[in-house]
This record gives C-alpha cells, structure tokens and sequence, in this order.
C-alpha cells in the first residue's frame, strides 16, 4: 500500500469503528400493570409501570409477530391476573434496548415470555 492510500484508509477504517453504534439485547421489563384491553381486531394491550405508554403484546385472533394466538391467550390471562390481583410481571423483549423507551402501541415488538410473579 503506497503512503497516501495509507494516509486515507487508515483514518476512514478507524473512524468505522469506533462510531458508536446502538446496541439491542434482551431485556426483560419487570412492574405493575394497571389496565389492559383487547380491540376487536384481537389485539391485547397493556400498560405497565416501566413503560411510557399501551404496548401490545400479542392477538388473540390472529399471528402477530410470530405469537401465535393460542399462546396470546395464556399471556392474556396471566396480565388480567396481574391487574386483577395487583400482581407484577416480567415480559422479555428479545430486540429492544430499554423498557422506558419501549415503542408505542402496535409498534412493539413481541415478546419472548410474559411471566406473573
């Protein structure tokens, strides 16, 4: 490599590498619920404490990011039981890089478990 390629490709590959780039991982977002519903398309919302606003879960109708309904139908239950007994739960997002930046609504992206403690 002459000496002005190295003066080029040598400040362009470092400069590659340490950009910052946003990390994903799996976290899991544990607090309370205190509402949910199911719209009349099938899809199950809820708004828990670590989160700034409804995410949806799952549809009890239909696939939803690769959550089948019948699955939907346990999570369901287990977030009704967490609202109804003042329960907390623990839902696993595979992708996502904090739980109080969660996107909004139908914007979430599924979890991998939902979990009542």
């Amino acid at each position: 490599m002459n000496f002005s390629l190295k003066k080029f490709v040598l400040p362009a590959l470092l400069a590659a590498v340490l950009v910052p780039v946003p990390a994903t991982a799996a976290i899991n977002c544990t607090g309370t619920v205190t509402d949910s519903y199911v719209y009349s398309d099938g899809a199950v919302l809820f708004r828990a404490s670590y989160a700034p606003s409804w995410t949806q879960i799952c549809n009890i109708k239909e696939g939803w990011k690769g959550v089948d309904p019948d699955v939907c139908l346990t999570w369901l239950a287990k977030v009704d039981a967490a609202v109804s007994l003042g329960r907390t739960i623990t839902v696993r997002y595979m992708n996502e890089t904090s739980c109080n930046t969660l996107p909004r609504y139908t914007e979430t992206s599924a979890p991998a478990y939902v979990m009542i403690s």
